[in-house]
């Protein structure tokens, strides 16, 4: 019950993005048989070597040279003038992400071809810093003034996790999809070492709760992932912080994680801007403009180069880094015992039913907002949009109850302000009877004065709940029966203002009593070994009823879809899903396979397909989780050990024609990375050596079978542009791609799509060079590492 623990801390201010953008190429033009994303393989990770060749290069050799040419080749775009790159907003983007702070991110500025005496990029406008803005005190106050306010917070300031340290990276398991981001980030401070704390983080995180209806941008300001938020969260283990300075505020928090398990970071992240700085100008209702600009920006940047290399100018030139920037709000607060530390916990409120829940909640409806913006563009009129994810927790007397609004209002567009529904009132159905317990957002001027106090956090004290049935609500009817959200819907008319539209009470958000959730929403399984029966890759799936553990029997179904969003069954599966029993047998199941969940917790496992069924290797998968009400499970004969396979009246949604299955970035699910199949590739190493080339021969296989998808697609690795560098840098290679470090910053490459086969490359010709005497490099013996791997 971390959302209702009290103190909290609330921050705000910005995070910023800086992803590479090479598979961004969504805009290509299918009039010239150039479909989205053809150019690149999102489920290898690596460039569509053929449709490239074939398409572009026409069966040319693919070099970083006519690999450049085509990435900014306008013929392959479109938009404005058809001036669009293909690589788009961020080619030279290093995957680094982290808070605005007053050192972070440190701006490359290249010459700026409107005005030289003028930067081409900044941070957000106005104090764009992440700091704390207010705090709750334990005694339920709210205050904006004393310690810790105004204290920054700032990931990866501590000793390195890994061997050299790096900035947190944005990485995602697929590339081509926003529902499976992640952020590596090492640790974290509040303050500046004399006052707050610091300390290591407990897991990578997941982003939750996507919302692309977060803003309805009836201005037209905002574009890509602008309209879309996302809630992170991880923790950090009370054993491990260290506190600094004597702020009450801050000893109250102390004490309070001391007793519970330790401090949690939770912040949702909205509103993206992609070009800031004064070379885009005022982008107004339109950022387009900015994507012209920043080709622009990249052909002056190879310009410079090759008059770099040629010897004309002294400095190399600072590729154009555009970093984007997202609106933040988020809290500090304590992480009770038991919740998970990726999930935020509670009951979840969610705007779709999802499939075998127990009936009770009534299904929630798209509202229609009540005001239009001014002039064109605007939200189309009778148009509904669901509200995002909202989670409710009480505190342990039941005195005191939370409600998490960050991410459920929509907003109307790039101001900022939130889209009128009216009253938001939190209910519950008893009886099949709705009753209303509390107005919480009294109209949207309110919530967005309260959003950034609070994070989106609404307290309400039990005792001003409405009666229920002229009683005062107890404890155990809270408990056992769904809560409900409802909101004013509008019924558009041209010839009226919007404060006379007609309007009604109608359900927004659901709670579904059955939940499903997994700390690791991103997965990555190898080859498996010959004769391999038990899975490589283990993870834990939390099943809730309420909010609690079950207290009847719960079934669990763990469906398996391709990257198309396919159901996959029998031989088709691309993965073997199984889980352990409490005997510690492990069994193998399918995408229709009941597993019992009744003890709140399933230990699951993965692993590849062998032999003749291992066709789709390198592959994408989701691991989507649906528990299923005890009224199907009852008289199955349902036990650990023996599954009950095909039971009548499951019913799993397929997903077929790309789109998600039942919302699911509302249901708990898992992104699957199956890394590509080549252990046999160190055997055609070791046949390559048995013939006897040459240091610099072996140098440029190594290079070319292992290294060259991240030379061509990551120039921020530009810094090992040559095998011969790549053999001066091999120590550092084979240091930041150990699996060790795999949950680190530090690991490399940025897109974590290294193979077991490659890595064994790697290590053979570690071996293979110290075998022929080769001199270490300076940059084995301690020479400072290349801005590519450096923190920051």
């Amino acid at each position: 019950m971390s959302t209702v623990a009290l103190p909290r801390l609330y921050f705000d201010g910005h995070f910023y993005w800086n992803p590479s953008t090479y598979n961004n190429d969504d805009y290509s033009d299918p009039s010239q048989n150039k479909p989205p994303l053809i150019p690149y393989d999102a489920a290898s990770a690596t460039p569509n070597w053929p449709w490239l060749k074939q398409q572009y290069f026409e069966g040319r050799p693919v070099t970083q040279a006519n690999f450049r040419e085509w990435s900014f080749d306008d013929s392959f775009s479109v938009g404005p003038d058809k001036s669009l790159a293909p690589c788009e907003w961020n080619f030279f983007g290093g995957m680094e992400c982290g808070f605005v702070t007053a050192e972070q991110p440190v701006l490359q500025q290249p010459p700026n071809p409107d005005d030289p005496g003028q930067p081409v990029f900044s941070k957000p406008t106005g104090d764009g810093t992440t700091t704390v803005s207010g705090y709750t005190g334990s005694d339920g106050g709210y205050s904006e003034s004393g310690v810790p306010v105004g204290l920054e917070l700032q990931f990866n300031t501590g000793p390195p996790a890994g061997p050299f340290g790096a900035s947190p990276k944005l990485i995602d398991i697929d590339p081509t999809s926003p529902f499976t981001s992640q952020i590596f980030a090492d640790d974290l401070r509040l303050g500046d070492g004399s006052t707050g704390f610091a300390g290591p983080l407990a897991e990578r995180m997941h982003a939750r709760w996507l919302y692309f209806n977060r803003n309805l941008n009836a201005d037209g300001g905002l574009m890509i992932a602008g309209i879309a938020s996302t809630v992170f969260q991880t923790v950090l283990p009370k054993s491990e912080i260290d506190w600094a300075g004597d702020s009450p505020v801050l000893a109250e928090l102390r004490a309070a994680a001391e007793e519970a398990s330790g401090v949690m970071l939770r912040w949702v992240a909205y509103d993206t801007r992609y070009f800031n700085g004064p070379y885009f100008g005022s982008q107004g209702n339109d950022q387009f403009p900015g994507m012209m600009k920043i080709r622009r920006l990249y052909i002056q940047y190879f310009a410079d180069l090759a008059r770099y290399e040629q010897g004309l100018i002294a400095e190399p030139p600072p590729p154009p880094c555009n970093r984007a920037y997202s609106r933040l709000v988020g809290w500090l607060g304590v992480w009770d015992d038991g919740d998970l530390v990726t999930v935020p916990g509670g009951r979840m409120l969610l705007p779709v039913i999802l499939p075998n829940q127990p009936a009770g909640a009534p299904p929630p409806q798209p509202l229609y907002p009540q005001a239009h913006a001014p002039e064109p563009p605007q939200v189309p009129a009778g148009t509904g949009y669901p509200f995002g994810v909202a989670t409710v927790e009480r505190d342990d007397d039941f005195d005191r109850i939370t409600v998490d609004l960050c991410a459920a209002i929509p907003e109307l567009d790039s101001t900022g302000r939130f889209a009128p529904y009216g009253p938001v009132e939190l209910g519950i159905v008893l009886d099949g009877e709705y009753n209303a317990l509390a107005t919480i957002v009294d109209d949207a001027g309110t919530f967005e004065s309260e959003y950034v106090r609070t994070a989106g956090l609404i307290d309400v004290n039990t005792s001003s709940l409405l009666p229920v049935g002229g009683q005062q609500l107890t404890r155990d009817q809270f408990d056992s029966n769904p809560l409900v959200l409802r909101a004013n819907t509008y019924t558009f008319d041209a010839d009226e203002p919007p404060s006379s539209w007609p309007s009604r009470q109608e359900v927004a958000l659901s709670e579904n009593a059955l939940n499903a959730q997994t700390d690791t929403r991103g997965l990555y399984v190898g080859e498996p070994a010959a004769g391999q029966e038990e899975p490589s890759t283990r993870f834990t799936i939390d099943v809730r009823s309420f909010g609690a553990l079950p207290i009847e029997q719960i079934g669990l179904v763990v469906a398996q879809y391709d990257e198309k969003f396919a159901l996959l069954t029998g031989d088709r599966r691309q993965l073997i899903v199984s889980y352990r029993t409490p005997a510690g047998q492990w069994i193998d199941v399918d995408s229709q396979t009941m597993i019992d969940a009744t003890a709140g917790t399933v230990t699951a496992g993965l692993r590849g397909v062998s032999g003749a069924n291992a066709t789709t290797i390198g592959a994408l998968s989701t691991l989507v989780f649906y528990p299923v009400a005890s009224a199907l499970v009852a008289g199955s004969g349902l036990s650990p050990e023996n599954p009950i396979t095909g039971l009548a009246g499951l019913d799993v949604p397929d997903g077929s024609n790309g789109n998600p299955p039942v919302s699911m970035t509302a249901a708990g699910y898992a992104a699957v990375r199956l890394y590509p199949y080549d252990s046999h590739d160190l055997a055609a190493f070791e046949s390559y050596l048995a013939t006897a080339p040459t240091v610099d021969e072996v140098n440029a296989w190594v290079f070319d079978n292992v290294y060259e998808t991240f030379h061509l697609m990551y120039p921020v690795m530009d810094f090992i542009g040559t095998p011969q560098r790549f053999q001066a840098w091999r120590g550092r290679i084979l240091e930041v791609t150990d699996p060790a470090n795999f949950d680190t910053s530090a690991y490399m490459p940025p897109t974590r799509t290294l193979s077991a086969g490659k890595r064994s490359i790697l290590e053979r010709y570690d071996e293979y060079l110290d075998s022929v005497n080769e001199p270490d490099s300076p940059l084995r013996t301690g020479r400072p590492a290349a801005p590519g791997l450096r923190r920051g």
